[in-house]
């Protein structure tokens, strides 16, 4: 991160702490005894859902698919307990949310994350309904806030207030890069050129794993922005598709600067550091 990145007032966890249940966050920053970081991009078909289970075993999910999409079974597997500390919404596009009323009706889950941006369809007043019911308590952040997991930093670097208001939902995307001593990974919802620029002009967006903006889409991952990002690795979620994603421009970008992987082509993939490197490989 850059030293502005490094400089940000973040978001204080125990000021949350007192407007939320003690024990509720007690759980989210219990230590559950991995080894190191894993990123599981997960296979949805059309759509977005990453796991990030860090060193501690602490769990943030960000999306899940469209409804009845994310295999629950799989997702369990990589869990400690069947227990999800922070579900993360990037924004309220079909493929980034459907699938979170399933995962809270089948696990216990310790907050809900999102920039507050909402949608009238009926599966968002459905997730909604899930969320009070459940208990799960509701978090808002922007650009600015961040996540301190162990020693480890999830800082969120959009949306700025002006783009969670846009008139176009995808620049209202979460944003989050995660920083760990080994792996650096950003995540980038459906987000813009237009966010790209930004987050190059205020940010170091220097990164090992990049999870490809829109799912390969040309209106994301512009050749500015992958220069400044430079990752090691790119992974795009993607699934049968009508809107050619992802381009074939997209691809050429992407393959001039790193390796390019698919779940639509390799399925779940596991992202980590062992032994000083980073390495991809098949989740199962």
């Amino acid at each position: 991160m850059s030293e502005r990145g490094k400089k940000i007032v973040f978001f204080s966890i125990l000021a949350i702490a007192l407007l939320f249940d003690f024990f509720l966050w007690k759980k989210i920053f219990t230590l559950h005894g991995a080894s190191s970081l894993e990123v599981y991009f997960l296979n949805v078909g059309q759509g977005d859902s990453t796991l990030v289970r860090f060193p501690s075993g602490a769990t943030m999910l960000v999306d899940a698919g469209r409804p009845g999409s994310l295999n629950l079974g799989e997702l369990n597997s990589f869990l400690s307990g069947g227990y999800i500390d922070l579900i993360v919404m990037s924004h309220p596009d079909l493929d980034h949310f459907g699938g979170i009323v399933d995962v809270i009706n089948t696990f216990k889950v310790g907050a809900f994350v999102s920039s507050g941006r909402k949608s009238d369809g009926a599966e968002f007043l459905e997730l909604q309904d899930a969320l009070e019911e459940s208990g799960v308590a509701s978090i808002v952040v922007n650009e600015g806030d961040a996540f301190r997991i162990d020693n480890n930093t999830v800082a969120v670097l959009a949306p700025s207030f002006s783009e969670a208001l846009s008139g176009e939902q995808n620049d209202s995307s979460v944003v989050l890069y995660v920083d760990t001593e080994g792996l650096d990974v950003l995540i980038m919802g459906d987000a813009s050129t237009a966010v790209e620029e930004r987050l190059v002009s205020e940010y170091d967006v220097k990164v090992d794993v990049l999870r490809v903006g829109h799912h390969g889409s040309d209106t994301s991952s512009s050749e500015k922005f992958l220069l400044e990002a430079f990752p090691a690795f790119s992974i795009i979620s993607v699934g049968e598709n009508s809107y050619g994603h992802p381009t074939s421009e997209v691809l050429r970008r992407l393959m001039s600067v790193s390796r390019v992987f698919r779940t639509d082509e390799r399925g779940t993939l596991l992202v980590r550091e062992a032994h000083g490197e980073v390495e991809v490989l098949k989740a199962r």
